[in-house]
């Protein structure tokens, strides 16, 4: 079995036989690949066709060259360009768990290939621990036009069960992690955190030149050689999950990341407006929506005294707008907890917000918590009539 990411390459020349280059269906017997084992031929032929995409055709009077579980695979190119990589696959075929008992275990001429030993001539496998059902095969210096050459795979296979394509295997790795945005150690109005993201190739080294999109943003940004994007994110209650895409020549990896977890503390209900001028306005409108424009402004007056000297605002137009302040923890297990506080006045009748009065926020529960009891803006403008609570 291979337990990690293997390339395995060799450096002897490629089969040599000739073929007519045709678009016809090819005949059996194959013999493109030699006697091996138990298979006077192959038992599958890979053709890729004059248009690049690949066919797969089977010989059923072709076993298994091990006589249980082992094919012998021949490719043959009639295209009009050599072809560097093939990748072939088939759910559930564990094609690619080589297990020791490649081709070369039968003494064919020219072995060994490479070190699994399932290698062809000029051959190399590229497998990934993950996706057992596929390998990619790759050409030294590129399988010519009209040229073949000849591997073997694990599993019982067939032209039923495979399929395959010019490119590589799927091997582009993507990670995430959403971590502390450590230039600001205690955020204010702008909470954020910082999305990591890693892309590697398949034999582990840095992904240079993979273009990133996160599905919050319009931009597209390139992994460097270090293999690692930081990005800023946004704490906002409406966008906690977003999808990373990375891509790199013909592959391409998702990945779905959960930016934080919202959970509400506390909120509190104030009937009115907190804002003492525009809850002026509100109230002059409401009660004196036909008033002479010379009594107006003596009316303001004597209002915004009263409203001074009474340093609550709370019976302002309880039957039109409610201001709600509600105190959130934003949590994740990789950066500390932000809290956050946010104010907004609420239509009575229609529930629309009518105003949203600047976010606070820390990685310190005491300071906002401190914003609940007076000692900050705009909370001390609510008054101490608060009606506080967990909602359901």
């Amino acid at each position: 079995m291979v337990t990690g990411l293997a390339l395995i390459t060799t450096g002897l020349p490629l089969g040599a036989i000739a073929h007519a280059s045709t678009n016809q269906i090819p005949l059996a017997p194959f013999n493109e690949c030699p006697t091996v084992g138990a298979s006077p031929s192959c038992k599958v032929l890979l053709v890729v066709n004059p248009d690049s995409t690949v066919s797969v055709y089977g010989d059923p009077t072709v076993g298994d060259y091990d006589g249980g579980d082992d094919t012998l695979v021949g490719i043959w190119n009639t295209s009009a360009t050599a072809v560097n990589a093939v990748t072939v696959s088939g759910a559930g075929s564990y094609l690619a768990g080589l297990d020791g008992d490649g081709l070369c275990t039968y003494n064919v001429t020219g072995c060994p290939f490479g070190p699994t030993g399932y290698e062809g001539p000029h051959t190399s496998l590229v497998t990934d621990p993950g996706n057992p059902d596929a390998a990619e095969v790759d050409f030294t210096g590129g399988l010519a036009p009209n040229a073949t050459t000849f591997f073997s795979l694990e599993g019982t296979l067939t032209d039923a069960v495979l399929t395959a394509r010019q490119g590589h295997l799927n091997t582009l790795h993507l990670a995430t992690k959403v971590v502390n945005f450590t230039s600001w150690v205690d955020p204010t109005h702008d909470p954020v955190v910082t999305l990591q993201i890693d892309v590697a190739n398949g034999n582990g080294t840095p992904a240079t030149g993979a273009q990133v999109r996160v599905s919050n943003s319009p931009a597209t940004f390139t992994i460097n050689n270090s293999g690692r994007l930081n990005l800023v994110q946004r704490i906002t209650a409406g966008t906690p999950d977003v999808t990373v895409t990375a891509t790199l020549g013909g592959n391409s990896a998702t990945a779905a990341v959960h930016l934080y977890d919202t959970t509400v503390m506390t909120q509190c209900h104030l009937p009115g407006e907190p804002n003492k001028l525009d809850a002026a306005t509100y109230w002059l409108d409401y009660v004196l929506p036909n008033a002479p424009a010379g009594k107006l402004g003596q009316k303001a007056g004597d209002f915004l005294n009263w409203l001074g000297a009474g340093n609550t605002v709370n019976n302002l137009l309880p039957d039109k707008e409610t201001t709600v302040a509600t105190a959130t923890k934003y949590t994740g297990p990789n950066f500390s907890t932000i809290y956050g506080l946010t104010v907004a006045v609420v239509n009575n009748a229609s529930g629309a917000t009518v105003k949203s009065f600047p976010d606070d926020y820390s990685r310190q529960y005491s300071l906002v918590q401190g914003l609940f009891i007076g000692n900050g803006d705009p909370i001390q403008q609510l008054g101490r009539h608060f009606l506080c609570g967990v909602p359901a």
